[in-house]
């Protein structure tokens, strides 16, 4: 009812657009002339300027094409948005046609001016030490002198073989033995400056570390950053520090509250090494006056769920069970009365079915100027074929204009493509972290006198020995047709190992770790359980028979699988079933406080490209009333005197789990433990498992030979996301 009464108003009713950002809103009506504006027409080379233009008249189609006559001059670098790009001094002329009428055009010259340096005088090379380890990676540093000459420098290696260096400095150590970098200055190739090294058989020693987070932020605000230590395998764990805690202050997360207004540096230093730290300079504004927000005339903001699940979205469902519900409610309320807008969550339709299916109905209807919703549930491993398709919008210069730098670094790292960023803020605050896991029947565990697995992993006792150890004795206690372990091989492995501190593919040095000795051991560790017969059946998600029938003790999943009606339901094993949860076991030789979970690039909230806006209502405006409804709740929540996190996230985990050693492990996961790993959202990993990791742990088949292929499969995908 609600469709065709839209689709009446489309037709009774035409759009009125004035700028070019969007796509064709009239099928009907012809431009007659386009006028394009330009706030300025002057530009430096590397600088990016964005044209739009005034269609005549208001109510024709909006859709055009933006083209230069000098690439080499200024490129046009977004044909749909006009965004152009100096290139090279000169002169070019850029043209804007209408994609309805080629005859309707217009063009506006622009000048592209070199930037001037000063002479560069000599450059210096900095490194924080003589060594780096085989598979491992050393930060160098070159800075040319005086500070106003062109920065760009050129690295080498005297021996490739041994050590490589990338664009940015960054060292891979390949084998044992002494090599030198070199960086010249490009301006002038005779200033140089070189580093020698030793590569040395990789050792647990820290060679370096690296914070990621937003460099500037408002007073009264705070953002969260991260610290990854190398090389891979280190303990991640640092102490945080603030130069100046007069002007923002850290906490043992990483979290910085800014005070007043100023300069802060924010130091990581490895509690591995205190010899070993980095530094990140934040930039303190001052607050921002208060804002006059869009009336967005009664405009429904469209949220697309998928079918099942619109209680993780909706907080007005009686079933929303996330503990932010009355502050989001009232979030909710407010931004709809502030924008004069309505905030609507809805399902997929049955046409756009999970999987490649979905995509290709969003490509298509983004093509067509028909988005059916403003924002959608997406997940990662769908980011690059949306936004080649044009169906998400890269939502980068918005977020830095209204999301108070309060997405996460891992959910942001997550949602990059090639330096856009396509997600909305899913959350403004810390919350459960666990995405995978290894869930249990705790009346199984109890009936074979089982101690809590969970217990023994609060209590530090849960390396890959306590593991294979666990297993053993719990297969010692069961019947012949009971089992202790059951779903994918390939998931425990890859759990394991991100347990170590050590994400798979790295986006931090674009390196695929499947040869990390963690991995090694981790398959070694389930090989061994294959071979004294722990294993039930190896099927995927809730397809393990053996788990559902009661029959097995372990099952690896997802979180939102315990008590979902979709996988686990809260009737599986009858009226008394009863869920526990352990995270996976770490390396022998890491440390309980160092051990991490991994963000995966899960699901996120996307913005849809191609969405028709009626007048008065721009995609920026919408996207503002949704980040402000996501940033007031997380200041509703926070102003909550009730509110604490650690009694949030265990009320979560209570109510799936029986075991309560099992909420204190959840409780366990703050944002710090977190490292970001999009192994699982980069490719398909069905092929992985049945090629590589299955055969390697229930056939003993050999694990170099098997894998190798893999790591240039997974390398491309990883550097054309992250690189």
């Amino acid at each position: 009812m609600k469709k065709s009464f839209y689709l009446v108003f489309v037709l009774v009713f035409v759009f009125l657009f004035i700028g070019c950002d969007n796509k064709d809103n009239s099928k009907t009506v012809k431009p007659t002339s386009i006028n394009i504006v330009a706030v300025k027409t002057e530009i430096f080379v590397g600088e990016e300027l964005k044209l739009t233009c005034n269609i005549t008249p208001k109510n024709a189609a909006s859709s055009v094409i933006w083209t230069s006559d000098n690439n080499e001059v200024a490129a046009v670098i977004d044909n749909v948005g006009g965004i152009i790009k100096g290139i090279g001094p000169g002169k070019a002329e850029i043209f804007v046609t209408s994609k309805v009428d080629s005859k309707v055009c217009d063009s506006v010259e622009i000048v592209v001016n070199e930037i001037t340096y000063d002479d560069p005088e000599s450059v210096e090379l900095m490194t924080p030490r003589n060594t780096v380890s085989v598979n491992s990676f050393l930060q160098l540093t070159a800075t040319v002198l005086p500070n106003t000459a062109l920065q760009k420098v050129t690295y080498s290696s005297s021996d490739e073989e041994i050590a490589t260096v990338s664009a940015n400095g960054l060292v891979s150590g390949k084998s044992i033995g002494e090599v030198t970098i070199t960086v010249t200055v490009d301006a002038n190739p005779e200033l140089t400056d070189s580093v020698n090294l030793s590569v040395v058989i990789g050792s647990l020693t820290v060679e370096g570390v690296v914070i990621q987070g937003d460099t500037e932020m408002f007073e009264g605000s705070t953002i969260k950053l991260t610290a990854s230590v190398l090389p891979a395998g280190v303990s991640q764990n640092v102490t945080w520090q603030s130069s100046h805690p007069q002007i923002a202050t850290v906490s043992d997360g990483g979290v910085v509250t800014a005070l007043k207004q100023g300069t802060v540096t924010v130091i990581a230093v490895s509690d591995q090494d205190k010899t070993i730290s980095a530094s990140h300079v934040i930039t303190v504004k001052p607050e921002p006056l208060p804002i006059q927000y869009p009336n967005l005339n009664n405009y429904e903001i469209i949220i697309f769920g998928n079918d099942g699940y619109l209680k993780e979205h909706d907080p007005f469902l009686y079933d929303y069970t996330a503990p932010d519900k009355g502050a989001k409610q009232r979030a909710w309320r407010d931004v709809e009365q502030d924008f004069n807008c309505k905030l609507i969550v809805k399902t997929y339709p049955t046409e756009a079915p999970w999987g490649d299916q979905r995509v290709r109905w969003m490509i298509e209807k983004a093509t067509i100027n028909e988005a059916q919703a403003d924002v959608f549930v997406i997940t990662g491993l769908w980011t690059k074929s949306l936004v080649e398709g044009q169906a998400i919008s890269n939502t980068l210069e918005w977020y830095n204009k209204y999301g108070k730098h309060k997405m996460a670094p891992s959910q942001k790292t997550a949602a990059t493509y090639k330096g856009g960023l396509y997600a909305l803020l899913y959350s403004a605050v810390d919350g459960v972290n666990v995405y995978y896991g290894i869930f249990y029947n705790y009346n199984l565990l109890n009936s074979l006198s089982l101690e809590s697995p969970a217990k023994l992993f609060n209590e530090g006792r849960w390396t890959y020995d306590d593991f294979k150890n666990y297993v053993s004795v719990a297969k010692s206690r069961m019947t012949e047709e009971q089992s202790v372990l059951s779903g994918k091989p390939f998931l425990y492995w890859a759990g394991m190992v991100n347990a170590g501190g050590v994400a798979l593919t790295d986006t931090l040095t674009l390196s695929v770790n499947f040869n990390h000795q963690y991995a090694r051991d981790a398959a070694a560790v389930l090989r061994d359980t294959y071979l004294n017969e722990c294993w039930g059946d190896q099927g995927w998600d809730s397809s393990s028979v053996s788990f559902n029938e009661a029959s097995t003790l372990f099952n690896v999943g997802e979180y939102w699988f315990v008590k979902s009606a979709m996988r686990w339901s809260e009737t599986i094993w009858g009226d008394d079933t009863r869920f526990g949860y352990v995270p996976f076991p770490y390396p022998n030789n890491v440390d309980k406080e160092a051990t991490r979970i991994a963000d995966l690039g899960g699901q996120y909230y996307g913005f849809a490209d191609g969405r028709n806006y009626p007048p008065g209502v721009t995609a920026e405006s919408v996207y503002w009333a949704w980040t402000e409804m996501i940033l007031r709740t997380g200041d509703y929540l926070s102003q909550d005197s009730a509110y604490n996190l650690d009694a949030m996230m265990r009320t979560d985990a209570l109510s799936r789990f029986a075991d309560p050693e099992s909420a204190e492990a959840i409780v366990f996961f703050k944002q710090n433990k977190v490292i970001f790993d999009p192994f699982t959202s980069l490719l398909p990993y069905s092929n992985i498992s049945d090629s590589a990791i299955d055969p390697i742990v229930n056939g003993g088949e050999d694990y170099d030979q098997l894998l190798a292929p893999f790591i240039d499969i997974y390398k491309q995908p990883l550097i054309d996301m992250y690189g």
